[in-house]
């Protein structure tokens, strides 16, 4: 998964039973990276430790911090093991959160008829055929395309595809 984040862990942690910023950090990065959430250590730093998201929609913002407030939770009672399951359930929330914001992109800010919108989601067009990224609207020229985020960082052939022309 693209990174949507960084999650700060600071000398606060130091206070909890059983672990310091090395231990916690490396056991929330087992759990923390495949959703897309880099971990950083300030090792003499106390507080403004906690998650930042790198996203513009709100609601996807709010549902990233709920669902990684939870699981850092879980670790820290619980440990890093056992939490695959829940890793993965909380990445496809994500994942179906940027759909959904991204159909509203796409209908609210550049106009895409309901028609289009329809087969771009039942040909399940909204998420790279490669990676499985939720792909992200960009204008080029008089033009809408949709594009992989990582297709700029590869020589590989991740999805990117004109949806319509844009009436400037």
């Amino acid at each position: 998964m693209q990174k949507i984040g960084t999650y700060t862990v600071t000398a606060d942690v130091n206070d909890l039973e059983g672990w310091d910023v090395s231990s916690l950090a490396t056991a929330l990065e087992t759990v923390l990276s495949p959703l897309g959430i880099e971990v950083e250590t300030e090792d003499h730093q106390f507080g403004g430790g906690g998650l930042a998201v790198y996203c513009e929609n709100g609601s996807v913002t709010t549902l990233v911090e709920i669902l990684v407030g939870d699981l850092v939770e879980r670790v820290v009672v619980d440990g890093p093991e056992g939490q695959e399951e829940r890793v993965q359930s909380i990445a496809a929330e994500i994942r179906d959160a940027q759909k959904t914001a991204l159909i509203e992109e796409l209908r609210d800010e550049w106009e895409v008829p309901e028609k289009k919108l329809n087969e771009l989601i039942q040909e399940d067009a909204l998420t790279c055929g490669l990676c499985g990224e939720v792909l992200e609207a960009e204008e080029v020229g008089d033009r809408l395309y949709l594009r992989c985020p990582r297709a700029d960082e590869s020589d590989e052939d991740h999805t990117d595809f004109g949806v319509m022309d844009l009436d400037l």
